[in-house]
């Protein structure tokens, strides 16, 4: 294992480099939870620290929870300028995108615009992206499995109604059948072929 620290301001995983040695990074999208995340990653982060000795991992923060009235989208820009910020900080070579659960549909929404502003732009951050690595990915989209998933799902989708709440909108937007999954999912198969214009490789 190589030598390493956690910066927990800065919620980056850094590695001890050689001098002249090019930095890395793995940007970690994790999912939603119901209560606070606050550490619930930190195994699995150390976990691809360990994998990718010579990256420096990045964990994305953002709002996720359940109740989050967040619009996916806007989550998915923020992660963009995280990573552009990243990358024109500390000159990363390369980048890996990890996400787990709804993380793994955030960084898909990324490279998928990310692949579009690159095609006019040869210095866009899409053109240093390694690899995807998708742990548990929800690409279909999730079903309740609990009586209180399901509870709190129903009620989520009656506060869509109310002016200003909006209560689990983030969440319901990656529901099986969503509105906007289903649309991401067309985007996805309408900007990528095997043929002309495979996507990223992808680890599953």
């Amino acid at each position: 294992m190589s030598e390493q620290f956690i910066d927990r301001r800065s919620h980056r995983l850094l590695k001890a480099r050689q001098p002249g040695e090019q930095p890395k990074l793995a940007l970690f999208v994790g999912g939603l939870w119901w209560s606070s995340p606050v550490g619930s990653y930190d195994a699995l982060i150390a976990t691809v620290g360990e994998a990718l000795p010579d990256h420096d991992v990045v964990d994305f923060q953002y709002n996720s929870s359940v109740f989050s009235r967040s619009d996916p989208d806007q989550v998915a820009a923020s992660l963009a300028e995280e990573l552009r910020t990243a990358l024109a900080e500390e000159g990363y070579a390369s980048v890996i995108l990890v996400g787990h659960s709804f993380g793994t549909v955030l960084i898909r929404s990324v490279v998928l615009d990310g692949h579009q502003a690159a095609i006019n732009d040869t210095s866009h951050w899409y053109h240093r992206l390694d690899r995807l690595v998708l742990l548990a990915p929800t690409n279909r989209g999730y079903e309740p499995t609990t009586l209180t998933q399901s509870a709190a799902s129903s009620m989520a989708e009656m506060m869509q109604w109310v002016p200003g709440l909006r209560i689990g909108r983030q969440a319901l937007s990656v529901k099986r059948g969503s509105t906007w999954l289903n649309n991401f999912r067309l985007r996805w198969l309408d900007e990528f072929t095997p043929e002309q214009s495979p996507p990223p490789y992808t680890v599953v």
